[in-house]
Parts: C-alpha cells; sequence; structure tokens
C-alpha cells in the first residue's frame, strides 16, 4: 500500500480520488523533495530536481503514467515505493471505499439514476489525515482564525464542464463536469494552488443529462450534503484532527464560481435572451416583458 502522504488514485470517472491523487503526487512529494537538509544539498538534491523535470514529459492521467510518476518521485525522495498496477487499484478501492457516497436522483423518463460521488465533509477529513503538508497549512490558519458556527470560515466552491482530450477535435461523448471548494481564509497563494482544493465530484455530462433538473438538481443536492448533512459544515461542522487534536470545521458558502454557461445550467436560467435576463437582479425583466 501506499504511504502516509502518497497519492490516491482512481482509474473511472465514477469517482474523483483519481483528480486528488494528481494533487498529492505534485504537492506532497514536492514538499518533501524542497526543503532539504544541508547536508542532503548538492548532488541529492540535483538528482531530485532532474527527477521532476523528467515528469513534466509524461503526459495524461492514465494509470500508467500515474504509475510513473509514483515510481519517478518516490526514487527520487528515497522511499523506493513498490508501485504496480495492482498497489494502485487496491488503494484506490480502500480509500475511495472511505468516502464513498451514493445520491440516487430521478431519470428523465422513469426510473432511477445512481449518482456516486466523493462525500466532500468525508474527503476534506481524510485529505488531512493522509497529507502532513496540508494538515500544517490548516493547523496554522486555524491557530490564528478559529472557525466556530458564530465565526465560520468562507466556503468557496466552483465547478465547470470541459472536454478532455484534443481540443480542436473536441468528443463531447468524454465532457465531464468537475466540481471542487476551498475555503477563502487559507489565502491567495492556496486559493491559487490546485493541491489546495478539494474536488469530491467528477461526473460525465451524459449522466447530467439523464437526471430531472440536470445539473442544477445535482448541485442543490451536493450543498445540502456539504452544508447541512449530519456533520455538515453550516451545522454540526465537520471532525477533522490538526496537530493532534479533534476540532470541527464551520464553514458557510460565500462564493459560487463559474463561467456564465455554468451559471446557466446550475439556476436552471434560460440566459439573456429570458424574460428575467439577470439572475442577481430578479426584479429586472426583458424589455417588453413587463
Amino acid at each position: 500500500m501506499l504511504e502516509r502522504g502518497g497519492p490516491r488514485p482512481n482509474v473511472s470517472f465514477r469517482s474523483s480520488s483519481f483528480v486528488q491523487a494528481s494533487h498529492f503526487v505534485c504537492f506532497e512529494f514536492c514538499t518533501m523533495a524542497a526543503p532539504a537538509p544541508k547536508r542532503a544539498r548538492g548532488g541529492a538534491t540535483d538528482s531530485v530536481k532532474a527527477a521532476l523535470m523528467n515528469l513534466l514529459h509524461v503526459g495524461g492521467v492514465s494509470t500508467s503514467a500515474l504509475r510513473k510518476v509514483l515510481r519517478e518521485v518516490s526514487t527520487a525522495v528515497g522511499m523506493n515505493l513498490d508501485v504496480t498496477r495492482t498497489s494502485v487499484e487496491a488503494a484506490r478501492a480502500e480509500l475511495m471505499s472511505e468516502v464513498e457516497r451514493t445520491i440516487v436522483l430521478p431519470r428523465v423518463g422513469g426510473d432511477d439514476v445512481s449518482w456516486v460521488l466523493a462525500n466532500p465533509n468525508k474527503l476534506l477529513t481524510q485529505r488531512l489525515r493522509l497529507s502532513s503538508s496540508l494538515e500544517a497549512k490548516y493547523l496554522e490558519l486555524y491557530s490564528s482564525r478559529p472557525c466556530t458556527p458564530e465565526h465560520p470560515w468562507s466556503l468557496v466552491v466552483a465547478f465547470d464542464e470541459f472536454v478532455p482530450g484534443n481540443k480542436l477535435r473536441p468528443d463531447n461523448k468524454r465532457k465531464i463536469m468537475i466540481l471542487s471548494y476551498n475555503f477563502l481564509e487559507l489565502g491567495q497563494a492556496a486559493l491559487s494552488d490546485e493541491a489546495f482544493w478539494h474536488t469530491p465530484v467528477i461526473v460525465r455530462h451524459n449522466t447530467i443529462r439523464e437526471v430531472v433538473g440536470g445539473w442544477s438538481r445535482m448541485l442543490r443536492d451536493y450543498l445540502r450534503l456539504q452544508l447541512t448533512g449530519a456533520s455538515g459544515l453550516a451545522t454540526a461542522g465537520v471532525p477533522v484532527k490538526l496537530g493532534g487534536e479533534n476540532v470541527l470545521i464551520f464553514a458557510r458558502l460565500t462564493n459560487l464560481l463559474a463561467d456564465g454557461e455554468g451559471f446557466k445550467i446550475a439556476l436552471d436560467w434560460k440566459g439573456a435572451s429570458g424574460m428575467k435576463p439577470c439572475f442577481r437582479h430578479y426584479n429586472v425583466l426583458k424589455k417588453g416583458q413587463a
């Protein structure tokens, strides 16, 4: 199995642990390699830098590419992990089982759609437990700015659709929606670094089209799970361990980030040509429709 601070891989779109794996490969191993002691600098540091530079030529997020990245980085920092397809799959299954959540949604035309995602609050607890670097950043923030039900942190939720592969020949059958979240109090540097973003949702566009209400319905159910569930950020708080102590993280939704098309499908909004062209100024009506 992979050691503490290692990646959390996944090779399917039924969950988002594969994205988390990419974050941890860059965040954990590079952090370990950077602050080398003085006596370890020189040749050892140069070899680590050379190994990391070689990884720039590894493209894609396939299982084989992930194994190559893990082998190169673990060798460079002296961990020498035995990375095989079996170990990657076993790690993925074990870690995803801790955070997996299934939401049953009505399908257009009848029947149900089983939407599998990572529980966002359990994902936060898991990542802080497995990543010492991420835990240190949260501990620093919590020490200077504790969050309470009366003074919660600010939750930032961002989502967007994209088509992987060749941008000149997009294949819309592979189009996916990705949702990530972060906390505003972590600061500009953390908000600009993908390693600090938690990604509990990756879902294919074709699945969204099958659900009654589409992404608007799915986003509503997701926010209910994250904010008002049994251990929601806005209710009982999310239990995490920081510096060896158990604390509760409280937050309220302050920022919902998307482009125009994203807000259109999230709010079930017709757009600028609709009778109500602005989703923010609800009392503004299209000319000739008042």
